[in-house]
């Protein structure tokens, strides 16, 4: 009698635990637990200039992410992020409506304005690459197939030619901070939907007029 009480026992102190890291999964870790790659494009057809002073301009990017969780508790996971940017394209001369300004050019050709602006000449965009090693991503509720995201990045992105303008740097500094929304779609994987503030300077190594664009981007990880 009493080994068949002590099988009892052990077996209920052993289904204990499994019972509860039963209850402890969901969904939602899926889509938060563990190292993962995921790919994020960007499109930025506004400028708030809350740091920097360029107007007019547009942006587009595709970029890889490489994310690791760092800690977790019941509704909120905490995630470092890494970006590496294989193409940056960004527009070096002044936009109204979507329509471009009409450039002027000496008669040398070397000097060229566009609204008062200078710009290179026969060249309307700058293509760049770019990575930020610093980012730092929180979502929750960590459980659930949908997901409100929020983080920030600082890195450094290198272009063809000078940006935002013909007498600044091709080397520049970035920073984002922003949020969205991301949700688990099963055998599809997780959608990221969401909203970037972009800031790019030389961080006054050049003439510094700096670029704030408002970047909303979409991305996909597999499941």
């Amino acid at each position: 009698m009493r080994r068949a009480n002590l099988i009892m026992l052990f077996m209920a102190g052993s289904t204990g635990p499994l019972s509860a890291q039963a209850d402890s999964s969901s969904p939602g870790d899926q889509v938060s637990s563990g190292n993962s790659l995921s790919v994020w494009t960007g499109l930025a057809w506004q400028t708030p200039r809350l740091w920097g002073h360029t107007k007019n301009r547009d942006m587009f990017m595709m970029a890889v992410r490489y994310q690791r969780p760092l800690t977790q508790n019941r509704n909120l996971i905490l995630t470092y992020t890494l970006d590496l940017i294989p193409l940056i394209v960004v527009a070096t001369s002044p936009y109204r409506g979507g329509t471009p300004r009409r450039t002027y050019c000496s008669p040398s050709g070397d000097v060229c304005t566009a609204g008062g602006v200078p710009v290179l000449s026969g060249v309307d965009h700058a293509v760049g690459i770019g990575i930020a090693p610093i980012g730092l991503q929180a979502a929750w509720p960590r459980r659930s197939r949908i997901q409100v995201v929020v983080g920030t990045t600082a890195g450094v992105a290198t272009f063809s030619q000078p940006v935002p303008m013909a007498t600044s740097r091709k080397f520049n500094f970035t920073v984002t901070v922003g949020g969205g929304v991301r949700r688990l779609l099963g055998s599809v994987g997780v959608v990221t939907v969401g909203y970037k503030f972009h800031h790019l300077s030389n961080a006054g190594t050049a003439w510094n007029p700096g670029l704030d664009t408002s970047v909303w981007y979409i991305g996909w990880a597999p499941p």
